[in-house]
């Protein structure tokens, strides 16, 4: 698509379909706090983490499949906890997306059911192209469609808790697979 070269300078990353990730967002560190379960050593939750190339998955047999992130940097925090208002949750990069499926996303100080959803989405046959430009020079970085859950504003919490619902549902897989998880805050201005 048309790009304008001022927009490339600022470092950002744009879809294949012009959506833009502003840089008025500010990348919220995270490191896994623990999983529901684990397929096997190939896939272990660190692998969710920005920067991988890997994906988490869940073992055969778990009903409501779930990994969680904690928060990792104080001079994100208000009041004891940090301020979230984008969860950005990549399915896996090379196949299955239908497995994708209620998939919620919440931020808590504490446990899931204390937190606020951020919504749930599920894979509805979109993929799309991400493209990173840094001094107009662009590459594709993923292949595969990023849920990216909308907090309502003010959310706080240094929990971020991504679940698949009702995985041994008819129709439904049972794995949960989790590419790359990123978080960020709205520059308030």
């Amino acid at each position: 698509g048309n790009v304008s070269a001022n927009a490339l300078i600022r470092n950002l990353e744009f879809s294949s379909n012009g959506q833009a990730y502003p840089s008025e967002d500010i990348s919220v560190p995270i490191r896994v706090l623990g999983c529901s379960s684990q397929s096997d050593d190939k896939h272990p939750p660190e692998n969710a983490l920005p920067g991988s190339l890997g994906f988490w998955q869940s073992a055969q047999g778990d009903k409501n499949p779930w990994i969680e992130f904690k928060t990792d940097d104080v001079s994100f925090k208000k009041f004891g906890s940090s301020i979230v208002d984008i969860v950005e949750v990549r399915d896996r990069p090379d196949c299955c997306h239908e497995m994708f499926q209620n998939v919620e996303v919440r931020v808590s100080n504490s446990s899931f059911e204390s937190g606020v959803s951020c919504g749930t989405q599920s894979y509805s046959g979109n993929n799309e192209y991400i493209y990173r430009c840094v001094f107009l020079v662009c590459q594709v970085i993923f292949e595969c469609f990023p849920f990216r859950y909308n907090c309502p504003r003010g959310t706080t919490g240094d929990h971020i808790i991504v679940k698949k619902h009702d995985a041994l549902t008819k129709g439904s897989s049972s794995v949960f697979n989790c590419g790359q998880v990123r978080c960020w805050r709205r520059r308030r201005v």
